[in-house]
Order: C-alpha cells, then structure tokens, then sequence
C-alpha cells in the first residue's frame, strides 16, 4: 500500500513540476516579445540568460524615464499653480523647447519629426540636405 502511495505522490510532484516548467516556459517568452526589437542584441542566438539581462535593463531604464517624467509633470504643476494664466501659458511654451526632434526606429527605416517655433525660419530642404548629407534617404516629406 505504501508503494502505491508514493508512487501517486511522485506522479503529483512530476506534473506539478512539468505544469510550473511550461507556466515559467510561457512566462519567459511573453517577457521577451514585451522587448523592443531595437533594444535585442544583434547576435543571431542570444542565452536565455543574456534575454533576461536585456529585459531586466530594459526595465530599469522604463522606471528612470517614469521617474524623470513625473518629476518634470511635479516640476511644470508646481510653476502652474504659481502662476497666473498669462504667465503660465507662456512659461509651458518656453519650458517645451523648440525645435523638437522625435526620431522612432521602424527596423529598416527611421520615422524623424521636427517640430519648429514660429520664430524660427528652418527651411524643409535645409534639414532634409542636411540629412542626406549624413546618409539618410529621404522617402517622404510633409
């Protein structure tokens, strides 16, 4: 009676451990589709031990740039409440600096936007010589 006992309670223990194993197995890939493919290394076959390296710094730097920008929102709250709505208008337009730059990686190509004041007078085909003079091919501009 014993044996069979036992038996039960190493099948359990087996199952258990497969159904956890699988559960980790899903776990880990789930995390590694979540990292963006500019953040991968460009090795063909990374470790698993490496793709947890690179989630786990990609997630350090998501929690910097949470705190940078709720101290920079706590920082543009605190000169509005002091303010009145003149002020305030145009101290949000100075803080926001232009010209802008947004650059997005798309896997082969680059997504650029520039954004400029009124004040000042960029010229499209300046930044777009300038981009091609660097090695850029512009397809589209608007």
């Amino acid at each position: 009676m014993k044996r069979c006992e036992s038996s039960n309670e190493k099948l359990d223990r087996k199952t258990v451990e497969r159904n956890r194993r699988i559960q980790m197995k899903e776990l880990y890939f789930k995390l590694i589709s979540l990292i963006p493919p500019h953040f991968k290394s460009s090795k063909d076959r990374v470790s698993q031990h490496d793709q947890l390296d690179q989630a786990a710094t990609y997630i350090n730097q998501l929690k910097e740039r949470v705190e940078e920008l709720k101290a920079r929102r706590a920082i543009a709250m605190t000169n509005t409440c002091t303010n009145n709505n003149t002020t305030r208008d145009t101290r949000m337009f100075r803080s926001y600096e232009l010209p802008v730059v947004e650059l997005k990686d798309l896997g082969s190509s680059f997504k650029v936007v520039l954004i400029t004041g009124l004040e000042k007078n960029l010229i499209m085909h300046e930044v777009i010589d300038m981009l091609e003079d660097e090695g850029a091919e512009v397809v589209n501009a608007s």
